[in-house]
């Protein structure tokens, strides 16, 4: 009998110390596990501050302009889109090991370095680097990673932080002191923790899992917004994928700035058509995603609504689903301290669907979304210099006339066409007498603004299929189409009487009259350019006689 029981203690105890070893392996395991979870997350924070913050034009220029008060502003602006980090500055640093960031560690707190760059990261600031400093156990906290702390000194963990296991861990470790504990006891505490490492390593494998898809995401989406012509179709596209990966996220939407506004610009889950007839004005929207969460309840959702008036309201309970919505993500997406546009993940199962956890991965698809619409105004600000510069190459830039290239060009399509339909088209070149003395006597100012007076009284006279060029000085050319002798007589006098005209600036009166010289094709001649010349010619033939208009038939009738 003694040695039957003797040979129960010893199988009891073999069995212990082989639960022991497993659970050590386990233990080490889950180290693994936290170290590669951990990983990932900081070069997602890295990676996610880096593209929102410090890969910007602005903060660039700013920071070689040594705009403080911008810097600060942009520091300000990432800590609040950032709570896990403490601490910005910008530091001093000659290092070049490294392109956009770089971690390390310092005690138990994490230090994100990066490298400042344009737009196009073509260009980075020399010798100034960013400096984050992250709460090393605050991250580790946020990940629910339970089997190590991160500590001052201990075992290695990564980027140089350092590691102990968890007061829970210790407890089993430590088992071996209670072997006096009755063996039905012990089984079950054992069974009871192992079950509970087998939850956490397969949370901390689910986190890894999601972690690396929103990784993919993202940089399948950073290179989309950085290649991808049409942006606008982006929106749409953020959107797919952010629900793709966030967890619980079952549909979403975008709203966008439009002047004073927000409107639906994308939507899944949600019948897009139907809510982009919603307009949210600035101060709701505002009020919306600046409230003390980011999580939103459905007791949030519909009285926040009712907010609006009865018909937006009747669309979004219809094409919204709104009374649906059981829990839902909201993000601001703020551009130069402007909120730019919402992003919306719901779920329509739970009221906790989402948790901070969520919320931090939401941000980065969020983030992304700031950067798609920099990029887009950045392209409309190209898109107006390219406007500018055209219409600053065709017209003249004090009278907003054309100019004599744009006249060449349309002059020559109405001759062709004129050939084509046998029209006559007349050209009238205008020359301003006494505009020098006013020039003179009262200064380029004046006479600017009297140019300008004369310009735009000149479109006024003449007809919109007509043109009106100012060729220089006090030169101004016009093109005809398809009028009788008669009619070009009287739009010569036309132009004459608006040109006399009183011209009133500052309290003073000015008069100016004008003379006038006419050639017609086909009969005066075949191309612009020599009709233009012989309306010339016919000018000053006008100013020699003393009157107002000479047509140049009139001069090949004398001289025949």
């Amino acid at each position: 009998m003694k040695k039957a029981y003797l040979f129960a203690i010893l199988f009891f105890l073999f069995s212990l110390a082989a639960l022991l070893r497993l659970r050590h392996f386990e233990a080490e395991r889950g180290v693994e596990l936290a170290k590669q979870l951990y990983t990932q997350a900081v070069e997602n924070l890295a990676r996610s501050i880096s593209l929102s913050h410090f890969q910007r034009d602005k903060f660039f220029r700013a920071v070689l302009e040594e705009d403080f008060e911008a810097v600060r502003d942009e520091l300000e602006s990432l800590k609040r889109n950032y709570p896990i980090v403490e601490d910005v500055e910008i530091v001093n640093s000659e290092r070049a090991d490294f392109d956009f960031f770089d971690v390390s560690a310092s005690g138990t707190k994490l230090l994100l370095r990066f490298r400042i760059y344009n737009d196009e990261t073509t260009d980075r600031v020399p010798g100034k680097v960013v400096l984050a400093t992250v709460d090393g156990p605050g991250l580790a906290e946020s990940l629910a990673i339970e089997c190590v702390e991160i500590v001052p000194s201990g075992k290695d963990f990564v980027y140089g932080l350092k590691y102990r296991f968890s007061k829970f861990v210790l407890f089993f470790e430590l088992l071996p002191v209670a072997f006096a504990l009755p063996a039905v006891g012990m089984f079950v505490a054992l069974f009871a923790f192992m079950r509970k490492q087998f939850d956490v390593q397969k949370r901390l494998l689910e986190r890894e899992r999601t972690y690396r898809n929103v990784l993919s995401a993202i940089v399948e989406l950073s290179k989309m917004i950085l290649s991808e012509e049409n942006l606008e179709g982006m929106y749409q596209t953020i959107l797919e994928k952010a629900l793709e990966v966030i967890p619980n996220a079952q549909a979403g939407s975008i709203l966008v700035k439009r002047q004073n506004s927000y409107v639906y610009v994308a939507a899944v889950g949600y019948d897009l058509k139907e809510l982009s007839k919603v307009v949210f004005p600035a101060e709701a929207v505002f009020r919306w995603v600046k409230g003390a969460s980011s999580i939103k309840r459905k007791s949030d959702v519909v009285s926040y609504e009712r907010r609006i008036d009865d018909e937006m309201f009747k669309i979004l309970q219809k094409a919204g689903r709104l009374e649906e919505i059981m829990c839902s993500l909201n993000f601001a997406i703020e551009v130069e301290g402007e909120i730019l546009a919402q992003l919306n993940l719901d779920n329509f199962e739970r009221e906790d669907a989402f948790n901070e956890e969520t919320v931090e991965l939401a941000n980065l698809f969020a983030n992304h979304l700031g950067l798609l619409i920099s990029r887009l105004r950045s392209q409309e600000k190209i898109l107006q210099q390219e406007r500018m510069m055209e219409y600053l190459s065709n017209h003249d830039a004090l009278t907003g006339l054309a100019n004599r290239r744009l006249f060449q060009d349309y002059g020559e399509k109405m001759i062709s066409l004129a050939r084509r339909e046998q029209k006559p088209v007349a050209v009238l070149f205008i020359d301003l007498s006494k505009f020098k003395i006013v020039n003179d006597s009262y200064g380029h100012t004046v006479g600017d603004e009297v140019l300008k007076i004369v310009g735009s009284r000149l479109e006024r006279v003449l007809r919109e299929s007509d043109i009106v060029a100012r060729f220089g000085g006090d030169e101004f050319v016009a093109l005809v189409y398809d009028c009788t002798p008669s009619d070009l007589k009287k739009i010569a006098e036309r132009i004459i009487r608006g040109i006399e005209e009183p011209i009133e600036i500052d309290g003073k009166t000015f008069k100016i009259s004008a003379e006038i010289g006419v050639s017609v094709y086909p009969t005066d001649g075949e191309s612009l350019d020599e009709l233009i010349r012989l309306a010339d010619v016919s000018m000053y033939e006008a100013k020699r006689r003393g009157v107002k208009v000479v047509f140049y038939e009139e001069l090949k009738r004398e001289t025949s």
